[in-house]
């Protein structure tokens, strides 16, 4: 009633107090159009003796709603004056960054005047709640600042409010993505690798973006990096930005490209591997599951333990040492004891290289026997046999 003759008496406020406990956030709109019916055959007008209408029932009534906000003044002309007078009924936007350590203070959303200074100082530092996380916002309502320590503090002075019944207070972020820490993760897997730094490459997998309050951001690089490794490698990214820590699984991929040595000739299972049948070549060894060979002196006659077709990258999965002893070569065995050495014939039931244990059978007694392979076709009986 008290807007009816206003220039917008159309004004249409839902109620914000509704009782002790309950409250209600309202917003306003402008009714720019209604429709209202009604079906008189169905449901006739109930009329008191003085004329007034007793009853409203039977009424269809539709409505077209704008919002009312900041941005009305730009489309309805001469409004900017009646927003300045109702705009209490509007929210306030503001973007207020957890200026007292994740508190939301009086003073970040309010101005305070007070004719004792010390009193408003107290005012202004009041608690109204806590900030939202970096980079995301919460509201606060005036009732709940004026229904807690306000009203302890400024006892029985009288307090006078006005402006905005709900204040959206953003706090302020710091955005960062996995870019900003992409040097120091390079750096952190650089620092543990043995490959020449022109032989690989290495790219962060993970995309993710973070929100900070402003402030120091302590980074730490953890994990396990093999000097010869290739491929994935998980590592993790722990961030610390005002007492927050923020744990981030991080995988990067090592890409190796190097000098390695690669089948020349087709080599059939038990072939020597001779030095005409290889070449050094360089290659993409990131996917490779075993370590390939750079030096000929590991595989030149090594024997393949299967068949090596051309191009295939060398390494100890296709080649090993030729055994020094064989089964059913017939082999020395040599027993020692203080400073007796006895050596007898035996007959080799198993292949074995030098350093390796074998079962050898003594032809003087047919007794089996462990023995280490100490030389081509030559074995160390094992203490305690």
């Amino acid at each position: 009633n008290q807007m009816r003759f206003t220039p917008y008496g159309n004004l249409l406020k839902f109620p914000y107090y509704l009782g002790s406990d309950v409250k209600m956030y309202y917003k306003s709109f402008f009714v720019t159009k209604v429709d209202i019916k009604k079906n008189l055959d169905e449901v006739p007008y109930y009329i008191s003796p003085s004329g007034r209408t007793l009853d409203a029932m039977g009424f269809d009534v539709s409505m077209t709603l704008v919002e009312a906000d900041p941005n009305y003044v730009n489309v309805l002309p001469n409004f900017q004056d009646f927003y300045e007078l109702y705009k209490n009924g509007l929210v306030n936007d503001t973007s207020n960054a957890a200026k007292g350590g994740g508190k939301i203070l009086l003073a970040d959303v309010a101005s305070v005047k007070c004719d004792d200074k010390i009193l408003a100082e107290k005012i202004r530092t009041i608690k109204v709640g806590d900030a939202a996380p970096a980079g995301y916002s919460r509201f606060i309502s005036v009732s709940e600042i004026t229904s807690g320590e306000l009203r302890s503090i400024a006892g029985q002075c009288r307090v006078s409010i006005d402006g905005a019944q709900r204040i959206k207070v953003g706090t302020v972020a710091i955005v960062k993505t996995m870019k900003d820490y992409s040097d120091k993760l390079k750096d952190y897997i650089s620092s543990k690798l043995d490959w020449p730094k022109k032989d690989y490459s290495i790219e962060i997998a993970t995309e993710r973006d973070f929100k900070f309050l402003p402030g120091e951001i302590e980074t730490t690089v953890s994990g396990t990096v093999d000097p010869h490794n290739r491929g994935v490698i998980p590592l993790l990214l722990t961030l610390r930005n005002c007492g927050r820590t923020i744990d981030v699984p991080v995988s990067c991929r090592v890409s190796v490209q190097t000098t390695v040595l690669v089948a020349k000739d087709q080599f059939s299972c038990g072939q020597i591997i001779t030095r005409s049948g290889i070449q050094a070549l360089r290659k993409d060894i990131t996917n490779v599951a075993s370590m390939p060979f750079t030096d000929t002196a590991d595989v030149i006659g090594r024997q393949a333990t299967r068949t090596i077709l051309p191009g295939t990258i060398l390494s100890d999965v296709f080649v090993r040492r030729p055994p020094d002893v064989r089964n059913g070569d017939n082999v020395t065995l040599t027993c020692r004891r203080g400073t007796v050495i006895l050596s007898i014939d035996a007959i080799a039931r198993e292949d074995g290289c030098t350093g390796q244990s074998v079962m050898v059978e003594n032809l003087g007694s047919r007794k089996l026997v462990r023995a280490k392979v100490i030389g081509q076709n030559h074995v160390e009986i094992v203490s305690g046999t």
